[in-house]
């Protein structure tokens, strides 16, 4: 089948990272979870540590750089946090609520429409990205390198 994006910048992929340096495994707070769930261009590579500014500035406590290490997780970690297999994250229905956080040029897109996983690496699901913020409550920030 034909993928009909606009262009290669509305393909995105979701990348579930951990705070190894958290002490708890709790997600609640947005602010202070373990897992988080990151939407961010296929062209593009995520930079934590502006993960790590936006989330010290946002709790405004002057928490320390050391509280943070963020990794990968496995593909494993990664189904049994999502639901979703390798290759077909979709941050719409994760099986755990951990935070969802977009890189704010997708938000910028023209047409303003995403393509991302779909639960399957052969599946793709297109959406209006005010339509895919608004059902994943994601917070939309400056992630890209």
């Amino acid at each position: 089948f034909c993928l009909t994006a606009p262009s290669v910048n509305h393909l995105c992929k979701s990348i579930v990272l951990e705070n190894t340096r958290c002490s708890h495994t709790s997600y609640d707070n947005p602010l202070d979870s373990r897992y988080y769930c990151v939407v961010i261009q296929y062209v593009a590579s995520i930079d934590v540590s502006k993960l790590v500014r936006y989330i010290r500035q946002a709790l405004g406590c002057g928490t320390s750089k050391k509280q943070y290490n963020f990794r990968l997780v496995s593909a494993e970690q990664s189904h049994q946090l999502t639901g979703f297999a390798n290759n077909g994250v979709c941050p719409i229905g994760l099986a755990t609520p951990i935070p969802v956080f977009i890189d704010h040029a997708i938000c910028q897109l023209q047409p303003p429409v995403l393509y991302l996983g779909a639960g399957h690496p052969d599946w793709k699901l297109a959406l209006p990205v005010k339509t895919f913020c608004q059902i994943a409550q994601c917070h939309a920030i400056d992630l890209a390198q």
